[in-house]
């Protein structure tokens, strides 16, 4: 889907990204789709702190990433009991989130300040991702 590609669209950037696509084109070619690309749906990203800097957290069909800053971040969906919500109130500007995992065991993941006017939004996607969230 050429609308929701991390790639920008004119100059070196369209280059790079015409040939990140083709080179996708060709993995899954010749894996015969046992190996499959999963792409970000930019217009569902919003803003978080997944660890010490604030950076544009985006869906896919799979997952929720962060692959532009360092450490990468990456949440298989799949793997997703709950999400919980806190500091969900309307006199703040902010929330964070909370993934807890089908595996007990496994520690939680949380992302920091994701602002309120987010919140519909990620729960319209969780939503329709068929993921549990509580505040």
């Amino acid at each position: 889907d050429s609308e929701s590609y991390p790639i920008g669209s004119s100059g070196i950037n369209a280059e790079y990204g015409g040939a990140f696509k083709n080179f996708i084109e060709k993995v899954e070619n010749l894996t015969r789709g046992k190996l499959e690309f999963d792409t970000p749906f930019r217009d569902l990203g919003f803003h978080g702190v997944p660890f010490r800097s604030s950076c544009l957290l985006q869906p896919t069909t799979h997952c929720l990433i962060n692959v532009i800053e360092w450490p990468p971040f990456v949440i298989c969906l799949d793997e997703v009991e709950l999400i919980h919500f806190e500091r969900v109130q309307f006199q703040l500007k902010n929330f964070d989130m909370v993934f807890i995992f089908k595996d007990y065991s496994r520690k939680v993941e949380m992302i920091n300040s994701i602002p309120m006017s987010s919140l519909d939004a990620i729960k319209e996607w969780l939503n329709s991702c068929d993921l549990k969230y509580g505040e």
